[in-house]
């Protein structure tokens, strides 16, 4: 799971987009590329645009929650962006703090794009940005300095087959028209009802009965954040008619729920579930402090498809 702070400083080398003066390659009108570095650079040596990366510790110490099955760790790292401005002239300072700016947000993107909790098969179940501001102005070149701390925390099970609970995603109708906001809080139950059947048989003792197996069933709940091309609309697709009988044929439609799970192991395996599932009713959710869900809940038709892969 750990990455050394050069694989991170390689990472946001490699994804670097910014051209023209915050370029990371030299022109024949631009010498002062943006440097990139796994270490802090030497007091009075600094160049005049860089990205600094620092981890706080290596893979073997890295910050450590553990419970009694899986154990949370956590790695941090210093990402420092530095540009020197020219002078403190007005037009000339302003260009400093717009192009600081612009090399944080670049930074941002591309964490969050090599970091994305939310990933299907994503590493890591959190992170977290902070920024700091360090500028220098002892010098006559003001040196502005950006300082983010990032935290990414991974759960881990003790036992590397263990497969990771996130990512599913819910879609309407067998033929996967309409693809809604990616569900959570899964849970469903499936499996045969078994009949007692009382017979003459007195093997098992006076009127114990016999079980014969009865028909397949299941019940199937999942959360969704409510986005609004959810509701735009009048088709059966949409939330608020998720759960009618369609018009045609009078029957509740069908939607599929897809879950994907990674686990750890050194060559990680994805178990994929596919849940055929006709919707019955929906739970609506708008806490003061939350954002507003709804919770799906259905019947489910056929026993659920497992893949690993």
């Amino acid at each position: 799971m750990a990455f050394a702070a050069d694989d991170l400083r390689q990472v946001i080398e490699t994804q670097w987009s910014l051209g023209g003066f915050l370029s990371k390659t030299g022109t024949t009108t631009m010498r002062e590329v943006v440097k990139f570095y796994s270490r802090p650079q030497i007091q009075g040596t600094e160049v005049t645009k860089a990205v600094e990366v620092q981890k706080d510790a290596d893979a073997e110490n890295e910050d450590v929650m553990e419970h009694p099955r899986f154990t949370e760790v956590t790695d941090i790292y210093k990402i420092t962006v530095r540009y020197r401005a020219v002078d403190i002239q007005e037009a000339s300072y302003n260009d400093a703090l717009s192009n600081i700016q612009a090399m944080q947000n670049e930074v941002i993107r591309i964490i969050k794009t090599q970091f994305n909790p939310r990933s299907s098969v994503g590493v890591f179940s959190t992170s977290i940005r902070t920024w700091d501001i360090m500028d220098n102005y002892n010098t006559a070149q003001p040196e502005l300095i950006r300082v983010m701390t990032l935290r990414l925390t991974a759960i881990l099970s003790e036992e590397a087959q263990v497969f990771r609970g996130f990512g599913g995603v819910l879609i309407f109708d067998v033929g996967g028209q309409y693809v809604y906001t990616e569900a959570y809080n899964v849970r469903y139950t499936e499996g045969w009802a078994h009949e007692r059947i009382l017979t003459n048989d007195r093997s098992n003792g006076i009127g114990v009965p016999k079980l014969e197996r009865g028909m397949f069933s299941g019940q199937f709940t999942a959360d969704m954040y409510a986005k609004r091309e959810d509701f735009e609309g009048s088709g059966d697709e949409k939330l608020p008619n998720i759960y009618k009988p369609e018009n045609s044929t009078f029957q509740n439609p069908l939607v599929i729920f897809k879950h994907a799970n990674q686990n750890t192991e050194p060559t990680p395996k994805t178990l994929t579930t596919t849940t055929v599932v006709k919707v019955t009713r929906i739970e609506k959710s708008a806490d003061t402090e939350n954002l507003v869900s709804y919770r799906v809940i259905g019947d489910i038709m056929v026993p659920t498809v497992y893949a690993v892969t």
